[in-house]
Order: C-alpha cells, then sequence, then structure tokens
C-alpha cells in the first residue's frame, strides 16, 4: 500500500512539473510615493499635540505625491474607520479652517483621482 502511495504521489509531481510553462518575464512599475503632511498650526508648521494624539487636532494638511497623469486625492473625516463628514483635498497647502474642518479629522484616505 505505503509503495502504490508514493507511486501516485511521484505521477503527481511530475504531471504537475509538466504542466509549469516559461513565461516572459513581467516589468513592474514602480509604486508612486505619497507623503501626506498634517500639522496641528497653520500653513503646515509644526506644532504639539497632545501626548501624541492627532484626533480632532489638524489645522493644516499638504499632499506631496510623485507627479504625473494620475494625482493623489486625500479625504479627510471626520470620525473613525473613514466616515462621517468628509473633506477632500488635493493641493499641496490647504488651511482646513476654510472649509470648517479645523480640529475635526479623526481619519484619512488617499487615492488616485
Amino acid at each position: 500500500m505505503l509503495a502504490s502511495f508514493s507511486f501516485v504521489l511521484a505521477l503527481i509531481a511530475s504531471a504537475s512539473a509538466a504542466a509549469i510553462t516559461a513565461r516572459e518575464p513581467v516589468v513592474l512599475e514602480k509604486r508612486r510615493e505619497l507623503t501626506i503632511v498634517m500639522c496641528k498650526d497653520l500653513n503646515l508648521q509644526p506644532g504639539g499635540t497632545d501626548g501624541g494624539n492627532w484626533n480632532d487636532q489638524v489645522t493644516s494638511a499638504a499632499i506631496l505625491a510623485e507627479t504625473n497623469d494620475r494625482p493623489f486625492t486625500c479625504t479627510l473625516f471626520a470620525d473613525l474607520s473613514c466616515s462621517g463628514r468628509s473633506l477632500q483635498i488635493t493641493s499641496a497647502n490647504f488651511d482646513l479652517r476654510q472649509n470648517g474642518f479645523d480640529d475635526t479629522a479623526t481619519s484619512v484616505l488617499c487615492q488616485f483621482s
């Protein structure tokens, strides 16, 4: 019984190896870099937070991404898990007070525009 099991296993292994074919190499594109800068103070000036807690403390934000034909959009959300009231930002320097979102952001989602 053990001999027939070994034979069947060897047969399956050889059939699997025969089914694998060589493919042309795939050229992968470099992932785009994205940095979102969020600051407690205006004009992207650094400011302290309450023990590292950024919840409801962001006043200015900037998206810094590699430029090409697909820019990023980041959406700031008032609640956890990207829910609640939201504000989309796309600019390099953004004053959140102008849209009533000062000290409101709790979560963020960035994606291609």
